[in-house]
């Protein structure tokens, strides 16, 4: 069995302030992602596959309520597949942005200090509605605790474990 690793970054500050509206930006995202799922996501699922992404379902709604109101991005996004289980590794902002300007030489639109308030309390109130799909991780721990978390987490559950064992 493969496992299938997706990762997509957002564009940068040009596609943002060329679009203008945030509400505009947020169904030309969802459109993508429909083509996303219906040409990668779903056939790799369909496969027998693990499918891992850095973003999806839980960040657009986190992201796009800087924006956009929450309530709105889900309904709007409603048709699409729920992961089985998100990490929020939960970090200040003042930590993320720490981090952020001392490992790269600029900043994205969404890398700004008040904007990430906005999305880590957005993460706070998706994670205390969805327990049962975000599983918050203490974003201050070293990586390596970070990891074995989510590891250990990952290790109970049965359906992980005899996919990995069978491989």
């Amino acid at each position: 069995m493969k496992i299938v690793i997706l990762v997509k970054k957002l564009e940068d500050d040009y596609m943002i302030k060329k679009v203008g509206n945030p509400l505009k930006f947020q169904e030309m995202y969802i459109s993508n992602r429909q083509d996303h799922l219906e040409k990668l996501v779903i056939p790799s699922l369909r496969e027998g596959k693990i499918v891992l992404t850095d973003r999806y379902l839980w960040s657009t709604v986190a992201f796009g309520s800087i924006g956009v109101d929450k309530i709105k991005l889900l309904s709007m996004n409603q048709r699409f597949i729920a992961p089985d289980i998100t990490y929020f590794i939960d970090t200040k902002p003042e930590e993320c942005m720490r981090r952020m300007e001392a490992s790269r030489d600029s900043l994205e639109f969404f890398e700004k200090k008040e904007k990430l308030e906005r999305v880590s309390q957005t993460y706070k109130w998706l994670a205390q509605n969805y327990k049962n799909l975000i599983l918050p991780i203490n974003g201050h721990d070293e990586k390596e605790i970070i990891h074995s978390q989510i590891i250990n987490h990952l290790n109970k559950q049965t359906k992980f474990i005899s996919i990995l064992k069978n491989n």
